[in-house]
C-alpha cells in the first residue's frame, strides 16, 4: 500500500511538475533514480521519462517567480 502511495505521488510530480526525475525519486522516498524507474514502469507500463515524453504539457507550467 505504501508503494502504490508513492507511485502515485511520483506520478502526479511526472505529469504536473518540472522537477527533473532524480529530484521526483528523492522526494518519494527512494535512494536511486532506477528503482523509482523500476517500480513506475512495473506499475503503469511506462517509465517516468517516457510518461513525460508523450504529454509534454508540464513543460509550460508557469512559476510565480517568472511571471510578468
Amino acid at each position: 500500500r505504501v508503494k502504490e502511495l508513492r507511485l502515485s505521488y511520483a506520478r502526479g510530480l511526472v505529469q504536473h511538475s518540472d522537477l527533473n526525475i532524480s529530484e521526483i525519486a528523492y522526494r518519494t522516498g527512494y535512494s536511486r533514480v532506477q528503482e523509482l524507474s523500476r517500480d513506475y514502469h512495473e506499475r503503469f507500463q511506462v517509465t517516468p521519462r517516457e510518461e513525460r515524453a508523450k504529454d509534454p504539457i508540464y513543460r509550460h507550467i508557469e512559476h510565480p517567480d517568472e511571471a510578468g
